[in-house]
């Protein structure tokens, strides 16, 4: 995921702002993490640089 992409993105669940916890990545790319909301603390993988915003029962 690139990181620009944290300013537009948001919960899809509640449109809180989304926290980002990396466990892999370079300066321009998030390879492995989590995305979690500060609102709703619902929590969306990263995983091989894709974020999966997708709502729990979808995934």
């Amino acid at each position: 995921m690139k990181r620009w992409i944290m300013e537009y993105i948001c919960c899809p669940e509640c449109r809180g702002s989304l926290r980002l916890d990396e466990v892999s990545g370079d300066e321009n790319e998030v390879l492995e993490g989590t995305l979690t909301c500060t609102k709703c603390e619902r929590t969306y993988p990263i995983a091989e640089g894709i974020a999966d915003l997708l709502p729990d029962n979808q995934r």
